[in-house]
């Protein structure tokens, strides 16, 4: 079968689609991922074939007005702004889906995508299925990943927080959708179509957020997606690298820190904080660089404390630390639970602090917002989490979601939802 991926974001948010696109692969499909241009590399190198969409995530994320925009957590005008960016290059990113869907049998996107999925669908019948990277889909049970507030403890006013939210980024987003539409020939979708009644995957465990009491049919938590070993290799990621090796062999396990693609406004002063309160604790830092220009400030660190520059296998590397500080990205999350390890996250935007919540609500960590990170209020969250009851709890989380198959589980669905033929997509010029 064809199946064609429609991915947008930070690495963090496409990797989990890669994974699954890999698994696919493996079972004999053929996959084309239409993901912005700055990842479109790292797509092929993954082995699947790549679309761009003309998108630069990573530009956007580093541009000194969205540096300033996220840390300040600012989520509407950051919907905004994404919506004004992809307006600049609707039309190549229109092109981009319509060329990795020719053919397709099912159209598999990420959240940001979704709509543009429901607009081919709309234009071929060729249906399209969303694969959830954190819970967005209106439940009681809690509220909407964004606000403040966790849960209103009211079924309806936690429904009413994601619906809320998911009209915010519709209203923003509909002149691109009605842009694709009118390029595609299809009628334009004139209100917000309800989540739950598209089958869909959500890539997380339950393990870590419980399924929902209210979750629809056809909705199914299959588990955080892993990277396998020879998918690693093949993008020259498994490895260690041996300066890295060394420092974590010479020594006590060190505390990781990480903030992934996410803006740190004053790169030297946090690495002067992490220097101060890993060694009045005395204890060594791990920090992963990550999209950030911490690596910029590398020079004369103390011996404790070791920057990684390049990325690295969080599941060869964490494993080997004693707890993480990071910013609570989905995939960073469940890489520090797999390796057992308590957190401080320290949340910086979007769903986020929905995962600081949930490391607070199991037990296993510290959560607050990373521009209210102060080397004291860092320092007395670490030592919360580095007592041992935190870790024994870490490790039971993390041996459970070992045993997860998150991506021959996602597998398995996909392959039901394709076991009907499906019509054919025409591209457009």
């Amino acid at each position: 079968m064809r199946i064609a991926m429609l991915a947008a974001g930070t690495r963090g948010d496409v990797q989990p689609m890669v994974a699954v696109g890999d698994e696919l692969v493996r079972r004999g499909h053929e996959v084309v991922v239409a993901v912005n241009s700055d990842l479109a590399g790292w797509v092929t190198r993954a082995g699947l074939r790549a679309v761009p969409t003309g998108v630069d995530v990573g530009r956007f994320l580093n541009s000194p007005e969205s540096r300033r925009m996220l840390a300040r957590g600012k989520v509407a005008t950051t919907i905004k702004h994404i919506a004004e960016d992809e307006q600049r290059v609707n039309q190549e990113i229109v092109t981009a889906c319509a060329q990795a869907a020719e053919g397709a049998d099912v159209v598999l996107t990420t959240l940001t995508m979704a709509l543009r999925g429901l607009c081919l669908e709309k234009a071929t019948g060729v249906p399209s299925r969303i694969l959830y990277a954190f819970p967005i889909l209106p439940t009681g049970d809690f509220a909407s990943i964004m606000p403040g507030i966790r849960d209103f403890r009211v079924a309806w006013a936690n429904r009413g927080s994601s619906r809320l939210l998911n009209q915010l980024y519709w209203l923003r987003n509909k002149p691109n959708l009605d842009e694709m539409c009118d390029l595609l020939g299809a009628p334009r979708i004139k209100r917000l179509p309800r989540q739950e009644e598209w089958p869909a995957l959500h890539l997380y465990s339950p393990r870590v957020v419980p399924e929902p009491s209210d979750l629809p049919g056809g909705h199914e938590l299959v588990g955080f997606p892993v990277l396998s070993d020879e998918l690693r290799d093949r993008l020259g990621e498994r490895a260690v690298v041996p300066e890295l090796d060394r420092w974590l062999d010479a020594g006590p396990a060190p505390v990781y820190f990480g903030f992934g693609s996410m803006p740190v406004l004053n790169p030297e002063r946090t690495l002067r904080d992490l220097v101060d309160v890993t060694a009045r604790r005395g204890i060594r830092g791990l920090v992963g660089a990550g999209g950030s220009e911490l690596g910029r400030y590398a020079d004369g660190l103390p011996g404790h404390l070791f920057l990684a520059r390049s990325e690295f296998d969080h599941d060869r590397v964490l494993p080997r630390c004693r707890a993480a500080v990071h910013h609570g990205g989905a995939g960073t999350t469940a890489a520090a639970l797999r390796a057992g390890l308590p957190a401080v996250v320290a949340s910086v935007f979007a769903d986020q602090p929905f995962w600081g919540w949930r490391t607070e609500q199991l037990g296993v960590g510290a959560a607050m917002p990373f521009r209210r990170l102060t080397p004291a209020r860092l320092g007395r969250a670490l030592d919360r989490v580095l007592d041992p009851a935190y870790r024994t709890r870490a490790q039971a989380i993390g041996a459970g979601l070992c045993r997860e198959d998150p991506v021959g589980r996602a597998g398995d669905v996909i392959e039901q939802w394709l076991s009907v033929q499906r019509p054919q997509v025409k591209g457009i010029s």
